[in-house]
């Protein structure tokens, strides 16, 4: 937990997390070849591009790599009970195919970084949104 991760990344290294997502990760140790088939879009959107987060939202999350958070961010081990798993299928898709099996769940968000883009990102749309797309907000 915290503001501050175990791994340390220059700026320009962060930004080639932001464009190699969890890929990056496992050349790195952080995880499994594997772990990338259970993960959404494996780990990275396709033309993720960091030239398009600004300094200010770099400076924010270049740091946090490797850390948990707080606040909602949450690490869970729980037990899947049989009688909980409503889609066998797809529980069977994410590896989960044991009685009582032991699984991890975990939110840690993009904190600092994922907001400073998201308001990056606002900021241009409420500029123009009026104007261009004819949105007004009452």
């Amino acid at each position: 937990m915290g503001s501050t991760g175990f791994v340390k990344l220059s700026r320009s290294e962060f930004r080639e997390v932001v464009e190699q997502g969890a890929r990056w990760c496992v050349r790195n140790g952080y995880g499994w070849e594997e772990d990338l088939e259970l993960m959404e879009e494996q780990g990275c959107m396709k033309g993720a591009d960091s030239s398009k987060i600004s300094d200010k939202a770099i400076d924010r999350g270049f740091n946090q790599i490797g850390t948990l958070g707080s606040g909602n961010h949450y690490l869970e081990i729980q037990v899947v009970r049989p009688e909980n798993i409503f889609d066998k299928e797809l529980a069977a898709r994410m590896g989960i195919t044991i009685p009582n099996q032991v699984v991890v769940m975990f939110h840690c968000g993009s904190r600092g970084f994922g907001h400073q883009v998201a308001t990056d990102y606002l900021q241009v749309f409420l500029k123009v949104m009026e104007s261009k797309y004819g949105i007004k907000i009452l």
